[in-house]
């Protein structure tokens, strides 16, 4: 018998699906978009990302026994169906190819500037396949403990900043145009939301209290978004927006500040471990997606190759490429947006042609 993911677990799945992309690689896409609304942006987007989750849980209400390609599989015509399948586990590859360009250009960056890129990728993603081949109840109680330690991190952050603050750094809301905090708050909700696709892979007969489970991950999302407000007003009210929109990681300039009694310093590489560890769970629940994906489709024969062939491309694109957040944001939201729609739709449209 499958061992069922609780309702806590639940919560702290959904809060590192929802930091996974904003602090590690789109904090700089974020401050030069929004400006000095940047902190209205995140209020804004946070409520605009309630849309899409909403989608998520909707599609585990109606089909409560079965994942995301179970659905497509058991509702969409064969031809269909199988196309589905294509456009998301490409979009799932490029999603892990660029998640993992980021992460390892992060390790890189502070902590191992002599190592190559080649093997930063390749170590990480074999962290995270190791994991994720231990299945869903594995990766779940990884979190727990992954959430214990971001606990104590962020609390320490939390001591070292505070006394940094200076709230005149902080600029006032809705100062600049309002093109561009639109944008901004588009831009966080879709950054917010994305990862949490790989939760309409945990079906809702596999969650304990499959009834509040709805609830339970709104409170994960809620919580996610506001660690992520406190630590950007954390940012700016410590070098101020001006500064940080000159840093890749503006995260890292802060925590540099930080020192206890004024001889224990340089504790960022501890401190942004935080970030490490939203990064191995999104990519250990990519890699689960894509597995579970291609077995669902593929004949037991060939779904070894194929997953293997999927991630020898997001290594690939990991290590080796460059791939710019511009040019991949729409065909993510058409994959990992879209296609859920488009599936609740049917959904919808099945039961009301079932009433008639």
């Amino acid at each position: 018998m499958k061992q069922k993911i609780g309702m806590y677990q639940i919560i702290i799945i959904t809060f590192f699906l929802t930091r996974g992309l904003l602090l590690l690689s789109t904090t700089p896409y974020l401050i030069n978009i929004s400006k000095n609304d940047a902190l209205f942006s995140i209020i804004v987007g946070s409520i605009l990302g309630l849309i899409p989750v909403s989608i998520y849980i909707k599609i585990n209400k109606k089909q409560p026994n079965d994942n995301l390609f179970d659905i497509i599989k058991k509702r969409f015509p064969p031809f269909f169906s199988y196309l589905l399948f294509l456009l998301l586990i490409i979009g799932i590859v490029i999603f892990g190819g660029f998640f993992l360009s980021q992460i390892t250009l992060f390790i890189y960056n502070i902590y191992l500037d002599k190592t190559s890129l080649f093997i930063i990728s390749l170590t990480f993603l074999l962290l995270c396949y190791f994991l994720a081949k231990q299945g869903l109840s594995t990766i779940a109680r990884s979190c727990e403990i992954f959430f214990m330690i971001f606990i104590i991190l962020f609390f320490f952050q939390l001591c070292g900043l505070i006394p940094l603050f200076d709230q005149a750094k902080v600029k006032p809301f809705l100062t600049g145009n309002w093109y561009n905090c639109i944008k901004g708050s588009t831009f966080y909700a879709l950054m917010s939301t994305l990862p949490l696709f790989f939760l309409t892979m945990i079906p809702n007969n596999q969650r304990q209290n499959n009834i509040k489970s709805s609830k339970i991950i709104f409170i994960g999302y809620l919580l996610s978004c506001c660690t992520v407000f406190l630590e950007f007003l954390l940012m700016f009210g410590t070098i101020g927006i001006n500064l940080a929109s000159y840093y890749n990681y503006p995260q890292m300039a802060i925590l540099k500040k930080i020192s206890y009694f004024h001889f224990i310093e340089r504790l960022e590489g501890v401190l942004a471990i935080n970030y490490l560890l939203d990064a191995v769970s999104v990519l250990a629940l990519l890699l689960f997606t894509c597995q579970k994906s291609i077995t669902t489709i593929c004949f037991k024969k060939s779904h070894k190759f194929l997953y293997g062939l999927c991630l020898f491309i997001i290594f690939i694109l990991g290590s080796h490429l460059s791939l710019e957040l511009n040019n991949l944001l729409f065909p993510l939201l058409i994959v990992f947006i879209g296609i859920p729609l488009l599936i609740l739709i049917q959904l919808y449209v099945t039961k009301d042609k079932k009433n008639n």
